[in-house]
């Protein structure tokens, strides 16, 4: 049985108090929750020696949070990833939204979900954070409300449940944003990766994707077996050079449903995670863009401290209606699930 705990985490800049939600399993286990962007702050789990270590990268401040632009462990939206131009089309009518990466809007514009304070509380054994965002936020139409609802149990599954629905016709697309290190510190260069991926979304210079769908075999991006992700994260292939690593939507063989789509394991720690979702891509980030951020515990994150499964739609779906819709209609409910499952291997 899950165990709950709710404390202060401070303050933001504005004064608005920041809490705690501290979820412990019966093993020992633990997952912090701040309704501080929906943040997921710290996962507790053990290695193969029964060692508890935090494998999140975040703040141990309100004051850190608000400093970095990593969107570490935050919950995106209204749309994740990246849209060409700042802007979209929806029944006729042009909507502009915030551009604050270039000419791009990135998750959501300059104040997303990730820098809202939620209403969160506690539900028997879930922690539930709910949100308002009013018609013409960052551009997006229509009054959308949005649960997030996290669970941890006893087999240190953490899952994420989310749901959405809006007062008119709109465009959607959630996800949690963390960063993991299953070795809890160091590079993860040397973890293990295996993605149920036969495509991913081809990006150019801007990272957008171009539409084109590009086989995964013969190149970097072939995780269908279990590979290192610094194998070949300084290949020459142009795709990893636009990038500086990986930064792409990889396109899910299972679709939309649900179903694993990645594993993970550490080597040193025996950490293992595994990833299962009904969302039809996998935003893999290995953290080509951290550095020298203030970290949990005084550590300073830099390039590859962690890295990213995202579990979501396409990039800039409007622009290329042969991906997957993200249109959800007037009062149309939006779900999705995503479970991370964390795990140990004791071989070394």
């Amino acid at each position: 049985m899950t165990k709950i705990i709710r404390q202060s985490f401070g303050h933001t800049k504005d004064g608005k108090r920041v809490d705690q939600f501290i979820l412990t399993n019966e093993v020992g286990a633990s997952v912090s929750v701040l309704n501080y962007g929906a943040t997921i702050q710290s996962v507790l789990v053990p290695d193969r020696d029964g060692k508890l270590e935090d494998v999140v990268l975040g703040c141990d401040s309100m004051q850190d949070y608000e400093k970095q632009n990593c969107y570490f462990g935050a919950v995106i939206g209204r749309y994740a990833n990246r849209m060409g131009g700042s802007r979209f089309s929806l029944n006729g009518k042009r909507y502009l939204l915030e551009a604050n990466e270039g000419r791009n809007s990135l998750h959501g514009g300059f104040c997303g979900f990730d820098k809202k304070i939620w209403d969160a509380a506690v539900d028997g054994e879930r922690i539930i954070c709910r949100l308002i965002s009013p018609d013409g936020d960052g551009g997006f139409p229509g009054e959308m409300q949005v649960t997030v609802v996290y669970c941890f149990d006893d087999d240190n599954r953490l899952t994420i449940d989310y749901t959405a629905v809006c007062d008119a016709d709109t465009i959607c697309n959630l996800t949690n944003h963390s960063y993991f290190n299953l070795g809890g510190k160091g590079d993860i260069l040397s973890h293990m990766l295996e993605m149920n991926a036969s495509r991913y979304t081809q990006i150019n210079n801007e990272l957008l994707p171009t539409g084109i769908l590009s086989p995964v075999n013969e190149t970097p991006f072939d995780f269908l077996q279990p590979k290192a992700i610094g194998a070949q994260i300084q290949d020459r292939n142009t795709q990893i050079q636009i990038a500086g690593g990986y930064d792409h939507n990889f396109v899910l063989d299972s679709g939309q449903n649900f179903a694993c789509a990645a594993k993970v394991y550490c080597p040193a720690s025996g950490r293992t995670m595994t990833v299962e979702t009904d969302m039809p891509g996998v935003q893999f980030y290995s953290g080509n863009f951290i550095k020298n951020i203030s970290g949990k515990k005084h550590e300073i994150y830099q390039k590859h401290s962690g890295f990213c499964l995202e579990t979501q739609m396409f990039p800039d779906s409007t622009a290329h209606p042969e991906f997957p819709s993200t249109v959800i209609r007037k009062d149309e409910k939006f779900h999705s699930c995503t479970v991370y499952q964390f795990g140990v291997c004791r071989d070394k």
